[in-house]
């Protein structure tokens, strides 16, 4: 597969084994890593090589095309140009580029704002504050078997999921055990987001995948301006903590107001 010499080999290779080796393929390997490499600079592009090892001699296009499949989607959530070897040449302004994506972009617009309002960790924020994050998170296709999150990473962002179906694991003494099924609607990695806690659990796309990204960033130019807000997010987090522990049947001693107080100091810390 080619890109152009915009995009740098040294965020391209491991972005593409981490993504490959993480998932779960029709008929590659997943106890040996297969390996990204740079092959040539040719034709105006770099040329790079995957290796990876089948499991399934009988059905070679199937494993060929579920690999380009998820390097294609890493392409596409990294913002990176996918090139091809030139032959000829094809001019476009990037001023009228520009406009093609802003256009998607607004017609995409009130369907984010409507998914946003509906995600309760949100409601204290006003109109303004989710316009503002309508118009910065990103659109994230991820290709079915992907490794959307880790258990253990420090998360700086969190996921609504717009179409298809994740599962959750939660690795525990030496065993991988799947928790839930969540689908559209449902946002995962908040905790992540707002605190800077690790990950509690991995998180694998069942089916294709297509979600909505918001990042630390995104909530920090909020928070500077409203920092009350801090307070009204320990609250929910609270709140889905325990009501979670509750669905899990789990007993705990800790009352919302002593969970709330020990979020709202980690939240603190997290945005400064």
């Amino acid at each position: 597969f080619y890109s152009d010499f915009s995009v740098s080999s040294t965020d391209v290779i491991p972005a593409i084994e981490s993504s490959i080796n993480s998932a779960q393929i029709r008929g590659v390997s997943s106890d040996d890593k297969a390996v990204c490499l740079i092959e040539d600079f040719s034709d105006g592009v770099v040329v790079y090589a995957l290796r990876y090892w089948s499991i399934d001699p009988s059905a070679p296009g199937a494993s060929d095309s579920g690999v380009r499949q998820h390097i294609h989607a890493v392409f596409q959530r990294k913002g990176w140009h996918m090139a091809a070897p030139r032959r000829a040449v094809s001019l476009v302004s990037r001023k009228s580029y520009r406009e093609q994506l802003k256009k998607a972009h607004e017609h995409e617009f009130p369907r984010v704002v409507t998914a946003l309002q509906q995600i309760d960790l949100l409601a204290p924020l006003n109109e303004e504050e989710i316009n503002y994050l309508a118009s910065v998170l990103k659109t994230l296709p991820f290709v079915s078997g992907s490794t959307i999150a880790t258990q253990g990473e420090v998360g700086e962002s969190l996921f609504i999921i717009v179409s298809g179906t994740v599962a959750i694991w939660v690795d525990a003494d030496g065993f991988r055990h799947k928790v839930a099924e969540v689908g559209p609607g449902e946002i995962i990695g908040e905790m992540s987001l707002l605190t800077g806690q690790k990950r509690r659990a991995t998180i694998t796309a069942i089916t294709d995948l297509v979600c909505y990204e918001l990042k630390k960033s995104d909530f920090e130019s909020i928070l500077d301006k409203r920092p009350e807000l801090a307070d009204s997010f320990a609250s929910l987090l609270a709140q889905r903590k325990l009501e979670l522990l509750e669905k899990q049947s789990q007993t705990t001693e800790t009352n919302q107001q002593t969970e709330k107080a020990a979020i709202l100091r980690r939240i603190k810390r997290w945005f400064a």
